[in-house]
């Protein structure tokens, strides 16, 4: 006996049930590894800093928990004005990509005309010259961001020069920048930074940063070759410090943003510093908050000498330790 098996063909609505269930476990499975999982971690080493302190900002990239080595993090930090105090590029590990949409050709100082000038007295307006190239077959935006380093990682100047269209083909820009007349003597660092738009905003960089170096002096003698320097990371932790000198007190804001599998991630943060031994609150650390730490030594709460204000440690008493911590800053002021 034969037995005939008849098989029904699927509806049209059978197909289309089974095709969003497919195209739905496609969709939470590119979200879980293009989206979710991934991570961008922030962190400075201290919450509170004083003036003239070490700031040190790290972090890293994760996807699914793990470390990435090849990610490119964009660094912003606004002082208590919410004006760029650092803008930064960093890495999670040596990037090997060698194309990119946009990527920074030249970053040299020079004078006001763009010839190359390595060496710059203090107090004098200095200039950098910054060039692209846009790649891609179509304009992009971009967001030009010059940072100048003093020799000490004190910060002369952070700024955005240019935000605007870059058509497809090599561009350049000529940025000033003042040394202050009492600028640090030595090697300061110029940093090139092209982003999609300002950290804060969301922006990523669009290529690794270009560092180039000059000399400030005191007089006009003397001079040294710039360097066109990539500086890379071998771990896959990235790493930004910074001198805080004659720092604003105040809160300080840290943005960071990296793209990384066609995904926008972002991370912030915030930090104070303060004027340790400005005793009376008038902005500067002097010879009254000297004799006000004096006369509260050896005073502990409860005391008839007692002054909260000269407890500059806070551990509930005025010793050697507060007075020098005012001695550290004498001169300083907001």
């Amino acid at each position: 006996m034969t037995i005939k098996v008849f098989l029904k063909k699927p509806s049209t609505m059978t197909l289309l049930v089974a095709l969003i269930i497919y195209l739905s476990l496609f969709y939470v499975q590119n979200l879980r590894v293009n989206g979710s999982s991934i991570f961008l971690n922030l962190s400075t080493d201290k919450q509170v800093y004083d003036v003239g302190d070490f700031v040190t900002v790290t972090g890293n990239v994760t996807v699914d928990g793990s470390p990435v080595t090849d990610a490119l993090v964009a660094i912003q930090v606004d002082s208590p004005y919410q004006t760029p105090y650092i803008l930064r590029t960093v890495q999670t590990g040596e990037i090997t990509q060698q194309s990119w949409e946009v990527n920074i050709t030249e970053v040299i100082p020079c004078d006001s005309h763009g010839n190359p000038k390595t060496t710059f007295i203090r107090g004098e307006l200095a200039y950098a010259k910054i060039a692209w190239k846009n790649y891609a077959n179509e304009p992009k935006y971009i967001v030009v961001a010059l940072y100048i380093e003093y020799s000490t990682k004190a910060p002369c100047k952070a700024y955005f020069p240019l935000k605007g269209t870059a058509q497809p083909d090599s561009q350049y820009l000529i940025a000033p920048f003042e040394i202050s007349s009492d600028a640090p003597l030595g090697t300061a660092k110029i940093y090139a930074n092209i982003y999609t738009n300002e950290p804060k905003e969301g922006g990523v960089p669009y290529c690794p940063e270009k560092m180039a170096t000059f000399e400030i002096s005191s007089s006009s003698g003397g001079s040294s070759s710039a360097q066109w320097i990539e500086e890379n990371n071998p771990n896959s932790n990235f790493k930004v410090n910074f001198l805080l000198w004659r720092a604003k007190t105040g809160t300080y804001y840290v943005y960071a943003s990296t793209f990384y599998l066609g995904t926008q991630v972002s991370n912030s943060l915030t930090f104070g510093v303060v004027l340790l031994g400005d005793i009376d609150n008038n902005g500067r650390v002097d010879m009254i908050d000297i004799g006000l730490v004096c006369d509260a030594f050896g005073s502990e709460p409860g005391d008839p000498n007692w002054n909260e204000n000269a407890d500059i440690n806070v551990d509930e008493r005025v010793d050697m330790i507060d007075i020098g911590l005012v001695c550290d800053n004498f001169g300083l002021s907001k």
